[in-house]
């Protein structure tokens, strides 16, 4: 592929992806069903015309890869599982369906590829399969397997904990970090690359782990609101406001250092755009050591 071709794949996807939040962006404030059901099609054939480009890098990265697309495909499953939960929590109506199987659709196309360049699979390993090509151009609508269900992580070689790399190098906090991680590797959220972690899942979790982990944020009792039937507070997210900056025995290490940790993901960014708890957050809080 002429690297001509491949900057009008960025191009094409880009403008896609920016079309696509936009659209999903106005959903909650269209007024009227026939309104809503109108700017849900519209979104739903954008998601459609956003995978197009994402089939086509994902075919040239198992193929070919001679140049390396992974860190602008990740971005783009990460934008579109952001999406994708957005949408989810206004429901899953007849007309937002078609939106939210897209979403699914440009995801499971990333996974597959990642799962068929990464550590070379095996045949006998499980492979999803790839969702078709789009029904009726600006339909909006996918043709798939049916399977919506998000694969599990890849089985890891086997790992010693206390090798796993770290940001902290006090016992106490390392020790602690190491078992997170181990945990979220032997659970399928991440899978270790060398001396980075490659994240496998929605980057709002990964965004709350690490918040947990390294910005001291909390999970906590939503108290201005009334108690449950068992008399319990919902819970909230209770964010830190200081920066990451960890000193000791003269190295030092910020918001980057944890960037590259993870494969240069903006784990920072994606935290401030964390503005409430993820759904399923107790699976990300059971990686956690009981304190």
């Amino acid at each position: 592929m002429k690297r001509s071709e491949i900057k009008d794949l960025y191009n094409q996807s880009d403008s896609a992806l920016r079309l696509l939040k936009c659209m999903a962006l106005i959903l909650p404030y269209c007024n009227g069903e026939q309104a809503t059901a109108e700017a849900t099609q519209k979104a739903a054939a954008q998601a459609a015309a956003l995978w197009n480009p994402v089939k086509v890098m994902c075919d040239y990265m198992i193929d070919d890869g001679s140049i390396d697309m992974t860190e602008r495909l990740q971005n783009i499953k990460a934008e579109v599982s952001q999406i994708e939960l957005s949408v989810a929590k206004m429901g899953y109506s007849k007309e937002q369906m078609p939106l939210l199987l897209n979403c699914r659709a440009i995801i499971n196309q990333i996974k597959d590829m990642e799962a068929w360049t990464a550590n070379n699979p095996q045949p006998q390993q499980k492979h999803t399969e790839a969702p078709q090509q789009p029904i009726g151009g600006n339909s909006g609508e996918l043709a798939g397997n049916g399977n919506e269900t998000q694969p599990q992580g890849k089985e890891q070689p086997v790992i010693n904990k206390e090798d796993l790399p770290t940001i902290y190098d006090d016992e106490v906090n390392k020790d602690r970090e190491q078992q997170v991680l181990y945990n979220a590797i032997q659970r399928g959220w991440m899978e270790l690359k060398g001396t980075t972690y490659n994240w496998l899942k929605n980057y709002d979790h990964l965004a709350f782990m690490c918040g947990l982990l390294y910005w001291g944020d909390k999970v906590i009792d939503d108290r201005g609101t009334k108690t449950d039937s068992v008399g319990e507070y919902p819970k909230i997210l209770s964010k830190s406001s200081h920066r990451f900056k960890y000193n000791q025995n003269g190295s030092k290490k910020s918001s980057k250092d944890i960037m590259e940790l993870f494969g240069g993901v903006d784990v920072s960014n994606y935290r401030s755009q964390l503005k409430e708890l993820p759904e399923e957050y107790g699976s990300i809080m059971r990686l956690f050591p009981t304190e």
